[in-house]
């Protein structure tokens, strides 16, 4: 997938980025905006929201942030319109794209100006692209969310946590659900989970992609069975906010006790989700 590449039916508000993600060169020490061009320009972008919501509002260490789980997931960003301070040579009547009657318009500060959150149409086409003023908007990362895929052979426990998981089951493992506090409230957290929920759904062999005929004959071989992404998710939720992730389905794993992580006391939450397989599988539990 070419870099920053829209999602397939999304908004225009929403990028994903499929692993591997180039993070050739990255330096965990310096910030996103200090980093060299090997790196994924919307895994920067994600950075970006990262290090306002964890490394600046949470106290997370900035050294920290990247972790091994980054070039191996798949990352969402999503973006908001946001309107400029005029300058001599902007039009203060012409606009990018035209706003839906139900767009969202919040007065802001922050970034300069009135924040715009809008749909784009698809059949938007401007009859004299060139001759337009320059648009009064610029477009910026609000928000992101990372799924960790299940790796074969990966140690499941993952340290820092007070006991191993409940289940052999691969899982994907929910994580950096992050919003710029400026934006919140406004129903990004509903579109980045919806937009991911649908295409882990539709896609689990990526999730988990199946195996070779070389590959299942020695895993037969071995006594092993072939293991699939059958809808399963984990998130570590920050308590406070376990409510949030009730309201997406998850429940809490009471098994799992509570563990500080990153300075914020922990809980595990499951859920499940129905994958669309295009092949036949066997039961979906173990």
């Amino acid at each position: 997938m070419p870099l920053g590449e829209p999602t397939t039916g999304g908004t225009g508000f929403v990028n994903r980025i499929d692993p591997p993600i180039a993070i050739k060169g990255y330096n965990p020490a310096k910030t996103y905006d200090h980093q060299p061009d090997t790196v994924d320009p919307v895994f920067l972008e994600a950075m970006s929201v990262r290090e306002d919501v964890f490394v600046q509002g949470q106290g997370v260490p900035q050294a920290e942030e990247v972790d091994a789980d980054d070039p191996i997931s798949y990352h969402w960003v999503c973006y908001a319109s946001v309107s400029r301070k005029k300058s001599a040579t902007d039009s203060a009547a012409v606009t990018d794209a035209p706003e839906s009657s139900a767009a969202d318009e919040v007065p802001r500060n922050a970034l300069g100006g009135k924040i715009i959150m809008r749909r784009r149409s698809s059949a938007y086409q401007p009859e004299h692209l060139g001759k337009r003023p320059p648009s009064p908007h610029t477009t910026v990362p609000v928000g992101t969310v990372r799924f960790v895929p299940p790796i074969r052979n990966r140690p499941r426990e993952v340290p820092g946590t007070p006991t191993s998981f409940p289940t052999k089951e691969p899982f994907v493992k929910v994580t950096r659900l992050a919003v710029h506090r400026q934006f919140r409230g406004l129903g990004l957290t509903r579109l980045l989970l919806s937009d991911a929920f649908e295409f882990i759904v539709n896609n689990p062999e990526k999730i988990v992609p199946p195996l070779g005929p070389a590959e299942r004959e020695a895993y037969n071989a071995q006594g092993k069975s072939e293991e699939l992404w059958k809808g399963l998710l984990l998130v570590h939720a920050q308590k406070p906010v376990k409510g949030l992730w009730e309201r997406y389905g998850f429940k809490q794993d009471e098994g799992m006790g509570e563990w500080m992580e990153d300075g914020c006391l922990h809980i595990g939450m499951w859920r499940w989700l129905e994958p669309k397989f295009t092949w036949i599988i066997g039961p979906r539990y173990n």
